[in-house]
């Protein structure tokens, strides 16, 4: 071998002892809720014949990195995994980059990042009671609960458009409290945007609720009666 071919030799294989393995270089977190993170793990190898030490790791866009166990260096092929975070802001692809920047020749280590940003909205509207009678003259009230695309729920009770079928049979306030002001039934709808929720409430008819008598207190002599009323 020439003078020239093993410089280069020695050269080449200096140059690929120094280089250090990121993987993968490419992480998809597919979709993800607006709000609601995510988290891949990304390993990192240090292939080289000496100490890797690491100044930074980054990551731009709706990206950000966990808090690395990598510290500052990596010994002699030493591995670390950390993980980065998809938290997107809003809904659409989002992308972003990874880099950690350290004293290999192949800095900096590189990942693509890519994800897509879904929008939280309100699915369906669940009226409570679904069915329910109520004396006439009496009220009733009524919840509204909204479950949203990612499966949490929420009480729309007070933000929910409140109606009646049949206000002659029931009135309804924005609250959700219903009047029941005529025997029948009447069919209750809570709606948010184009999304409603609906129930039915029967009027029937009224019912005692208290009793009076009078007079309060009387005196009566003997052999003489008094003549109570009762309300």
């Amino acid at each position: 071998m020439s003078t020239k071919l093993l410089i280069f030799a020695l050269i080449s294989t200096s140059v690929f002892a120094d280089i250090v393995s990121i993987s993968p270089t490419s992480l998809d977190f597919g979709n993800q809720f607006v709000g609601s993170p995510s988290s891949q793990p990304v390993m990192l190898t240090n292939s080289t014949k000496k100490v890797l030490n690491i100044s930074s790791v980054t990551a731009t866009g709706s990206f950000l990195v966990q808090e690395s166990p990598c510290g500052s260096s990596l010994t002699l092929g030493e591995q670390c995994a950390f993980f980065i975070v998809f938290s997107p802001t809003a809904a659409g692809p989002q992308a972003g980059i990874l880099s950690v920047n350290d004293d290999a020749n192949n800095t900096p280590q590189k990942v693509k990042l890519s994800g897509t940003g879904v929008a939280v909205v309100l699915a369906s509207i669940a009226v409570t009671p679904a069915s329910t009678t109520t004396p006439l003259r009496l009220t009733q009230q009524f919840t509204a609960t909204g479950t949203y695309n990612n499966g949490t729920s929420q009480d729309v009770t007070g933000t929910a458009a409140w109606s009646s079928a049949s206000p002659s049979i029931a009135t309804i306030s924005a609250t959700g409290l219903a009047s029941a002001v005529g025997q029948g039934t009447a069919g209750i709808t809570a709606s948010v945007g184009s999304v409603t929720g609906s129930a039915t409430l029967t009027v029937g008819p009224p019912v005692l609720v208290s009793m009076s008598i009078s007079p309060a207190s009387g005196t009566v002599k003997k052999g003489t009666t008094l003549q109570l009323a009762s309300t």
